[in-house]
């Protein structure tokens, strides 16, 4: 048998301040971060069983690929990080 586990959701949200309200406030979740800007990004996390869900946005832009950026990567990340 194949033991997993799932310890990060993602949810992308046009509407970030609406989404994470209704989370909070309709679905109770506990939250574990504010909704936070990182520059051209922005997310809030919050406890949902043994794992953490984020909610996020963030601006699109053109990748290189001729497609736009959905979600940053990791090291679009830490480019924005203090």
């Amino acid at each position: 048998m194949l033991d997993s586990s799932i310890d990060h959701l993602l949810l992308y949200s046009d509407k970030l301040e609406e989404t994470y309200r209704f989370l909070l406030k309709q679905v109770k979740l506990v939250p574990l971060t504010p909704l936070t800007p990182y520059g051209s990004f922005q997310s809030g996390m919050f406890a949902l069983k043994n794992c953490i869900f984020e909610v996020l946005w963030n601006e699109k832009k053109d990748n290189g690929s001729g497609r736009e950026s959905t979600f940053p990567s990791f090291a679009e990340l830490s480019k924005t990080s203090p």
